[in-house]
This record gives C-alpha cells, sequence and structure tokens, in this order.
C-alpha cells in the first residue's frame, strides 16, 4: 500500500522529530560540548556566539532557521554557544544517527550532496560568526576612540582654562611688579 504524498505535507514535524523548549537564556550548549544534532527554529529565537566573543555579538536564529549543522560533520562538537533568546524557544532537535540512518539506505548521490551542503552551512556559519565578532570588536574599538577623543578634548579645554588662568595670573604679577618699581622709583620725600 502506498500513501499519498500529498499527505506528508500535513504531518507536523514534531510527530516525526523531538522538539524541545527553552526558557529566555536557558543554555542550549556549549563550545567543546558533543551535541550531534541540528536544531531548526519552531518558534523564538535563539543565540549563537563563538569563544572569545561577547554575547551581545551573537547571530539570531529565528523561525525556520537551522544552526547546529555540525551533525553531518566527523566532529559533533559544537563550535559556537546557543542559548535561547529573550523569549525563549521551541527546537525541533534531528539526531545525528537519525541522519545516519536514514542516509545509510539512501542513494550515494543524496549522501554526498547532503554532506557538502552540511560542510559548506559549517563554513558559512564559522565565518559569520567569525565576522560578528569582528563587527563587535570594531565597535568596541571605536567606542574606545571615542572615548579618548572626548578625553583629549576635556584636556585640551582644561589645558586652555590652566592658559587664560595663567596669562591672568602673570597679568597681574606685571602690574604688581610695575607698581613695585614705581614705588622705587620715586623721588624721596623731605
Amino acid at each position: 500500500m502506498t500513501q499519498d504524498p500529498a499527505s506528508f505535507a500535513t504531518v507536523r514535524p514534531s510527530l516525526i522529530l523531538d522538539t524541545v523548549g527553552f526558557e529566555p537564556g536557558q543554555r542550549i550548549f556549549a563550545v567543546g560540548e558533543t551535541v550531534g544534532a541540528t536544531f531548526l527554529v519552531r518558534s523564538g529565537d535563539a543565540l549563537l556566539w563563538a569563544q572569545g566573543t561577547p554575547r551581545e555579538a551573537a547571530l539570531v536564529f529565528h523561525e525556520g532557521q537551522i544552526f547546529g549543522g555540525e551533525m553531518l560533520g566527523e566532529d559533533p562538537k559544537a563550535r559556537f554557544h546557543a542559548e535561547a533568546g529573550p523569549s525563549g524557544c521551541q527546537l525541533v532537535r534531528v539526531e545525528r544517527s537519525q541522519i545516519t540512518q536514514r542516509l545509510s539506505a539512501g542513494d550515494a548521490l543524496i549522501r554526498t550532496v547532503l554532506r557538502l551542503l552540511a560542510e559548506n552551512s559549517g563554513r558559512m556559519s564559522a565565518r559569520t560568526v567569525a565576522l560578528a565578532a569582528e563587527v563587535t570588536q570594531l565597535a568596541a574599538d571605536q567606542g574606545a576612540l571615542a572615548a579618548t577623543i572626548e578625553e583629549a578634548r576635556a584636556q585640551e579645554e582644561r589645558a586652555a582654562g590652566n592658559a587664560v588662568r595663567l596669562a591672568a595670573e602673570n597679568a597681574q604679577l606685571a602690574e604688581l611688579i610695575e607698581k613695585r618699581s614705581a614705588a622705587g622709583r620715586r623721588p624721596a620725600t623731605p
């Protein structure tokens, strides 16, 4: 008996694959942990960032986007930190074992194409996270430079104020010297 292909469209992923819920800010995985899965964001947002990169530089994955593509690669260890976004998230978790079982019975061409897609996706994700880290560092550098410029302006203003004060003090001193000199030049009174 064959099933009508159109009926496959009515099957929700949650009936076939695990759906996992995460509270806001809850860790999904960390760098170096064995994940062995890929995640599809069903609802909410997931945040990913590289080791050594501030969390504020995280990439945001929205509904329908996929991350954690290490499952088809050789190394199932996570290369990024991942946590649920501010409103939490629901993720469909596709285990590496589920994919490898189905691929082992499948066509070699399909296995090769999927492996290449997974490798390319992993490289693109890594590069995207690295670029986000660079942008964050550039923003931090720009902020530090702006603070340095502001401090230099403040020092310049203080120096200008000091110069005006010194000029006024020099004028008073010159006036005092002139008065004392004039007092010393007066003829003596009999």
